[in-house]
C-alpha cells in the first residue's frame, strides 16, 4: 500500500492557567499500516514530559529548545492499533505553561514509521537544509520564527502551509508531495526577512526499512 495522508487536527492555544497538559481529539484513519505525528511548538517557560494517544505513550521522535527564540518544538509519533476519534494528552514537567502551545496532528495509512530527522536552529532566509530519504516517504517540515513565514519548499515544489500559528513567535509547517524519490532532498523555511529555523521529519512508506542515518544538527 503506498503511503497516503489522512485525518489532521490543527490548532493553537492558550491554556487555563494552572496547565499542566492540553487534551485535544483526533480521529485516526481506518486502514493498514497506520501511523499518527504529532508537532508541538511553545515557549520555553517549561519542558514537555510526554504525550498519550488513547491512553498509550506515543514515541519522541524529535525534539529541540530554541533558546534564542525561546521556544521549545517536539514532534511524537506511535502506531496506532485503532481507528476513530481518540483523546491526545500532552503533558508538562515542572510549573504549568502559561503560553500558547500549537499543535498539528497528522494521520497516515500505508506506513512503516519514521525514518530520518533533522532540525536546525535559526539561519537567515530562506533557511536551505537537506534530509535523505527513502523511496516512497514524505516529509513533514516545519519552523519558527519572529516574522511571518512566506512558504515552505520540499524537494523543489512550494507546498500549501498547513498552519500558521502565533506562539507568541510565528510557527508554519507543512508536507511534501507523496511519493518521494529515494535520496537527500532539499528542504527550505522561508519568511519575510531575517531568521528561520528549520525541523524535518521523514515518515516512511509501508516496507521501507527504517533509515539508520539520522541527520540532526542543533544551531541557535
Amino acid at each position: 500500500m503506498a503511503l497516503v495522508v489522512g485525518n489532521k487536527t490543527i490548532a493553537v492555544g492558550s491554556l487555563p492557567w494552572p496547565a499542566t497538559s492540553v487534551t485535544f481529539s483526533h480521529n485516526q484513519n481506518a486502514g493498514d499500516d497506520k501511523y499518527l505525528i504529532i508537532s508541538f511548538t511553545m515557549q520555553n517557560t517549561v519542558n514537555f514530559s510526554g504525550c498519550t494517544y488513547d491512553g498509550i505513550a506515543m514515541t519522541l521522535i524529535d525534539s529541540n529548545e530554541f533558546s534564542g527564540l525561546s521556544q521549545r518544538w517536539a514532534c511524537y509519533g506511535i502506531a496506532p492499533t485503532t481507528s476513530g476519534a481518540k483523546n491526545v494528552v500532552l503533558s508538562f514537567g515542572g510549573s504549568p505553561q502559561w503560553g500558547p502551545v500549537s499543535y498539528f496532528a497528522c494521520s497516515f495509512l500505508g506506513s512503516s514509521g519514521i525514518g530520518n530527522t533533522g532540525v536546525n536552529g535559526r539561519s537567515s532566509t530562506p533557511n536551505s537544509q537537506t534530509l535523505t530519504v527513502s523511496e516512497g516517504s514524505a516529509i513533514f517540515a516545519t519552523g519558527i520564527s519572529n516574522n511571518a513565514f512566506t512558504g515552505i519548499d520540499i524537494d523543489g515544489s512550494a507546498r500549501p502551509l498547513e498552519f500558521q500559528h502565533n506562539t507568541n513567535k510565528q510557527v508554519s509547517g507543512a508536507l511534501s508531495l507523496i511519493p518521494l524519490s529515494a535520496g537527500s532532498i532539499a528542504v527550505d523555511t522561508k519568511v519575510t526577512f531575517s531568521n528561520v529555523t528549520n525541523a524535518r521529519i521523514e515518515i516512511l512508506a509501508g516496507g521501507a526499512p527504517p533509515s539508520t542515518n539520522s541527520n540532526f544538527l542543533v544551531m541557535f
